[in-house]
C-alpha cells in the first residue's frame, strides 16, 4: 500500500471520499488535522479549542498524515509509564499529574525503593523528552518498545555504576525481576 493510501486509510477516508475531497482542494494525504472530523471527537479544533495547536506545537494547517507523528509522541509516555509501573508497582494506576508522580517518588517499598523509583523516573523523563524533541525537530518517532529498552539500559547502567553504594546494593535484582 502506498503512503498516500495509508494516510487516507488512517484518516478513515476511502478512495471515493478522497476524490470528493480533492474537488475541494485537498490532495491525497492532506486532510486537515485540526478541521476534519477524522477522530471520534469530531474536529480537534472544536474538541481542544483554539489553543490546541500551540499547546501541542502542531501547525494549524497540518495534515492528518503529519498528525500521526504527533499522536505517536502523545501515546508514547502513557505506554512507557505502563511498562515501568508493571515492573515497579503493578497495582498502581497511571499518574494524572506531576503532583501524583512526585508523591509516588517520595513513597518507598521493599518492592520499589525510593532510590530505584527516582533513577527510573529520571531515565524515563530524559528519554521521553529526547523522543519529544526528536519528533518535533526531526519528524522521527521511535517505537515504544525501543524507547523502553533505552530506559531499561540506562537504569541498569546507573545502578551498575553505583553498585558499591549502600542504597544501590539490591536495586538491579529488584529492577530485572
Amino acid at each position: 500500500m502506498n503512503q498516500q493510501k495509508t494516510q487516507l486509510f488512517h484518516a478513515g477516508v476511502n478512495l471515493t471520499e478522497s476524490q470528493a475531497l480533492a474537488r475541494y482542494g485537498f490532495s491525497k494525504g492532506t486532510l486537515p488535522f485540526w478541521w476534519d472530523s477524522w477522530t471520534p471527537f469530531g474536529p480537534l479544533i472544536q474538541y481542544l479549542g483554539y489553543s490546541g495547536p500551540s499547546r501541542l506545537r502542531h501547525p494549524l494547517n497540518a495534515s492528518v498524515a503529519a498528525g500521526w507523528l504527533l499522536l505517536s509522541w502523545l501515546v508514547a509516555p502513557i505506554e512507557i509509564w505502563k511498562l515501568i509501573l508493571l515492573r515497579l508497582d503493578p497495582v498502581r494506576n497511571l499518574f494524572s499529574s506531576w503532583a501524583e508522580l512526585l508523591s509516588w517518588l517520595r513513597q518507598g517499598s521493599s518492592a520499589a525503593p525510593r532510590t530505584l523509583r527516582s533513577v527510573v523516573a529520571q531515565a524515563a523523563i530524559f528519554h521521553l523528552w529526547r523522543q519529544r524533541n526528536n519528533v518535533l525537530h526531526n519528524q522521527q518517532s521511535v517505537p515504544v518498545i525501543t524507547l523502553f529498552k533505552a530506559i531499561d539500559r540506562e537504569v541498569r547502567n546507573i545502578i551498575l555504576g553505583r553498585k558499591h553504594r549502600r542504597q544501590f546494593h539490591n536495586l538491579l535484582s529488584i529492577w530485572i525481576r
